[in-house]
C-alpha cells in the first residue's frame, strides 16, 4: 500500500498527515516544533 506523508511546520509546533493512495486519511498527529521531540516519537493524536 502506498501512503504519502504531508508535514506543517511552523515555530511552535509540527502536524504530520498520513494519506493513502485512495486519498483517505491514515493518521494525522501533532508534536511541538523541536529537534528532540519529533526524533523520540513525542507525537500525540490530534484527534484526542
Amino acid at each position: 500500500m502506498d501512503w504519502y506523508i504531508g508535514l506543517d511546520v511552523s515555530l511552535e509546533s509540527t502536524t504530520l498527515c498520513v494519506v493513502s493512495a485512495q486519498g483517505k486519511v491514515v493518521k494525522e498527529t501533532a508534536a511541538p516544533s523541536e529537534p528532540e521531540d519529533l526524533r523520540n516519537g513525542s507525537v500525540h493524536s490530534a484527534d484526542g
